[in-house]
């Protein structure tokens, strides 16, 4: 049925909510987005598959607004290394703030699991977002646990990209007040 329709025209028919042009270009690239995927992995499968059906299944949600300028097959190979590249930042990300949190511990002389110090830190977090403004809050949300971007956030809640940026200056700058250096450095991390 597709045979004869390259991996661009496919798209755009996926931009019409065309449900067999999306499996068509799924079957089309899955295969060599994930062998891309499980090299720079270190060879893990699993999160391989994970990556390349989150790049599809993102490509679905996002449909209506994406504009692929160029060629869909480097949009999608680029869009499977910045996932890579995410889950990778997040994973050193927790790793950093878990040891920070396991050394805190250890000069105090209390002996906790990582599990609890994780729970703590976002028990916390959560009390103090609850209690910034509406609109911060709702700014902030979107960006940290929506990982959304500025232009996403401002397009979701009818504001500019700029108000965005500074809502969220603003919440970072209640928060540090809040939780102290300690804790607001690792939300930057967490974070960024």
């Amino acid at each position: 049925m597709f045979h004869g329709l390259t991996n661009k025209e496919l798209f755009n028919k996926i931009r019409r909510s065309d449900e067999a042009a999306y499996e068509e270009l799924y079957d089309r690239m899955a295969t060599a987005l994930m062998i891309y995927a499980y090299k720079r992995l270190d060879n893990d499968l699993e999160v391989a598959k994970d990556v390349v059906q989150e790049v599809f299944i993102n490509i679905w949600e996002r449909r209506f607004e994406l504009d692929v300028p160029g060629h869909i097959d480097a949009f999608l190979y680029k869009s499977v290394l910045y996932n890579l590249l995410n889950k990778i930042r997040k994973e050193k990300s927790k790793s950093n703030y878990l040891e920070y949190f396991s050394t805190y511990y250890q000069i105090v002389g209390e002996s906790v699991d990582e599990e609890y110090l994780e729970k703590e830190f976002f028990e916390i977090l959560d009390i103090e977002i609850a209690a910034l403004p509406t609109r911060m809050r709702q700014v902030f949300e979107l960006r940290f646990y929506g990982q959304k971007t500025n232009n996403e956030v401002a397009g979701e809640l009818g504001i500019s990209k700029h108000t965005v940026a500074t809502q969220m200056k603003r919440a970072l700058k209640v928060l540090r007040g809040k939780l102290g250096k300690n804790y607001i450095w690792l939300l930057v991390i967490l974070f960024y």
